[in-house]
């Protein structure tokens, strides 16, 4: 979240988020993608996030892909 966190300081429109729950317990995966969420609610910003794992919320649009390397 601190890397977050610096990044809002420049007030962006976009904002890349690369795996932000690695090594993270699954309770702090739940809040911290509930934090972004919030974060493209409140401050309109859009947020493209790069997550291996499976992560639903549901109330945002989201693009899901997949590729079998």
């Amino acid at each position: 979240m601190l890397a977050i966190a610096r990044a809002l300081m420049s007030s962006p429109r976009l904002l890349l988020i690369d795996e932000p729950s690695v090594g993270l317990s699954p309770l702090l995966v739940s809040q911290t993608i509930a934090k972004i969420g919030e974060l493209n609610q409140h401050l309109g910003l859009t947020v493209l996030m790069a997550e291996q794992t499976s992560i639903r919320r549901s109330g945002s649009p989201i693009a899901v892909t997949s590729s079998s390397w």
